[in-house]
């Protein structure tokens, strides 16, 4: 799914707040998904994972400009297995500051 989980909501003000305190700082947004599914459907996915991430920033007063986003899809996992615990952690959004 691109819903953000409420679980996830502390972390992300984390990097809020640190947005919010240096104005000049653009980021990166990337979003991965797992292994399982279509190479299509991932890569899709991933993307409405780091847009729905951006739309949150926004959304807390953050200028979009400052914003970029990626899907990698399942190109890049940290596990190459499709044990329920290495999805988990494959499915992932990460930050990448660019200036």
């Amino acid at each position: 799914s691109s819903k953000l989980k409420e679980k996830s909501l502390p972390e992300l003000d984390k990097i809020l707040r640190f947005l919010q305190q240096d104005t000049a700082t653009k980021i990166r947004i990337i979003g991965h998904t797992d292994l399982t599914g279509d190479l299509n459907f991932n890569q899709g996915l991933s993307e409405r994972r780091a847009k729905a991430v951006k739309d949150y920033f926004i959304s807390k007063g953050i200028e979009a400009g400052r914003i970029k986003t990626q899907g990698k899809g399942s190109s890049e996992p940290l596990f190459q297995s499709k044990k329920p615990e290495h999805n988990k952690l494959n499915r992932r959004t990460e930050f990448e500051i660019m200036e």
